[in-house]
């Protein structure tokens, strides 16, 4: 059960102080030991480049943890710009500079997002170097035969509510044209990019008070498991992650 759950950070120090941020982590932890973030979190706020990995590492320090960090790089802007680094060096670099900062922690670097048709040849080498170290992973990939490498598989981070036809076509795809070791679906429970297929559903399951909306997300949550190997939660609040971890917990019961 720790492996199907991953707690996603984008909100910690922008919608979330770090300070309720400290006991969502606090509450998770007990339960559950995936993490994922990026390095250009939180994304529009007055806070630096690299404030949520600061806030991660020393928290992580504090209490001595041991977890699984799924950590997106790439970006070059914390403000919505799509300018970013996606060379075999640059990704070098940052496993350099996040193995020391985690010196403890297991680790899954992902590409966060290229739409660019390039070759990437010398990033795979870089792949294959350090698969033996970390785990690869992928976040937005447009053209995936430019990832294609052998005896490499990856963890695929895939939005599974931009539009629901199509990102379950787009999965097959990516399943079918890449080795995925695990498909983690993002956007099922958290984010602010809510669909008009999504509003009813997500407005409801954020109101967390009552019995029958806990069983809808406890339903949401299953057969969301059944599509995807595992799932990133973004809860708003120590409140909604109280109820949305306990929902978790009613699955397996």
């Amino acid at each position: 059960m720790k492996n199907k759950v991953l707690l996603g950070t984008a909100g910690f120090g922008k919608d979330i102080t770090f300070n309720e941020s400290e006991k969502i982590l606090d509450l998770y932890l007990t339960k559950f030991n995936r993490i994922q973030t990026a390095t250009n979190y939180p994304i529009e706020s007055n806070l630096p480049f690299n404030a949520t990995l600061d806030f991660l590492e020393g928290y992580i320090k504090r209490n001595n943890v041991s977890c699984e960090i799924v950590i997106n790089i790439g970006s070059l802007s914390n403000t919505f710009s799509d300018e970013s680094d996606l060379s075999a060096s640059f990704f070098y670099s940052n496993y350099l500079m996040l193995r020391h900062r985690f010196p403890n922690n297991e680790l899954i670097l992902s590409i966060h997002w290229d739409n660019e048709d390039s070759n990437r040849a010398e990033l795979l080498k870089v792949f294959k170097e350090l698969n033996c170290k970390i785990k690869i992973g992928l976040s937005g990939i447009k053209f995936p035969d430019n990832y294609l490498i052998s005896d490499l598989q990856y963890t695929y981070q895939i939005n599974s509510f931009l539009d629901r036809q199509s990102n379950f076509s787009l999965s097959s795809k990516i399943r079918n044209k890449l080795p995925i070791a695990e498909l983690i679906g993002y956007q099922i429970l958290g984010g602010n990019k809510v669909t008009e297929n999504r509003l009813a559903t997500m407005s409801q399951v954020y109101e967390y008070s009552s019995k029958e909306k806990q069983n809808l997300l406890i339903k949401i949550l299953n057969e969301n498991f059944l599509k995807y190997d595992s799932l990133i939660i973004a809860p708003r609040n120590f409140d909604q992650a109280s109820s949305w971890l306990s929902a978790l917990e009613s699955l397996y019961v």
